[in-house]
């Protein structure tokens, strides 16, 4: 891919930061996050405002790589909050259910002793997991709230990018598999899936797939692996 210049490069994360902060009056008036995006020399600073306080109130910052096209450039921002904010704190609640039966199991075993110092400290324990799962729910509320206006932003400038992001995570998992000859294309939502004989001269199997706003992308690239190892796609 060619590498843009610096005019373009800052025209570019201009398009996206007005993207970004084009709110409707109501967002305005009940909150709403406001974006500043600026290209340097070897990366892109993102500063995020809460205009519910104050339209010059930082909540938070962060730095990017240099992005080469739009959907690059939101990608990275999305990644960045998943990989900084979301995955590891989802991943600490996702291990409640574990960590509550076996402080219960011992708070039981401890009440049945009648061994009230271990009693306490339990509570004590299950207390304190307790308010960091309400901080970490919060908080991820709040960085997924920012990626909402990302995924926005990236469709209204890229209406494909979904379609292409599909396309590419098919023809990943087909290379995975060994099965070739396959080509993929799209026209508005919705997939059309070719396979080929060995010399590419005949279409010997085809689908075509709607893909709405809501389908899970691991759903489609399976309907049409499993379709193509089984001679047919539905």
């Amino acid at each position: 891919m060619k590498k843009l210049t610096n005019k373009a490069l800052k025209e570019m994360v201009s398009k996206v930061e007005r993207e970004l902060n084009n709110k409707e009056i109501y967002e305005l008036e009940n909150g709403c996050w406001l974006y500043k995006l600026e290209a340097k020399k070897d990366e892109i600073v993102v500063k995020i405002f809460d205009s519910e306080i104050n339209e010059d109130y930082l909540e938070y910052a962060f730095v990017i790589d240099i992005a080469e096209d739009i959907v690059t450039l939101i990608k990275s921002m999305i990644s960045y909050l998943y990989e900084n904010e979301i995955n590891d704190k989802q991943s600490y609640i996702k291990s409640n259910r574990g960590y509550f039966n076996r402080k219960h199991k011992s708070l039981s075993l401890w009440l049945d002793r009648s061994n009230q110092e271990k009693v306490n400290k339990l509570t004590i324990d299950i207390a304190n997991r307790y308010k960091v799962t309400k901080k970490y729910e919060s908080e991820i509320g709040t960085y997924k709230s920012m990626v909402t206006d990302f995924y926005n932003c990236m469709t209204t400038l890229s209406p494909s990018w979904r379609m292409e992001d599909l396309k590419e995570s098919v023809f990943k998992k087909l290379e995975q598999l060994g099965i070739k000859n396959v080509g993929i294309s799209y026209i508005d939502n919705t997939l059309y899936v070719y396979k080929h004989d060995s010399k590419s001269e005949k279409i010997i199997n085809k689908a075509e797939i709607y893909v709405d706003s809501y389908i899970n992308k691991n759903m489609i690239v399976n309907q049409v692996v499993n379709g193509l190892n089984n001679g047919k796609v539905a």
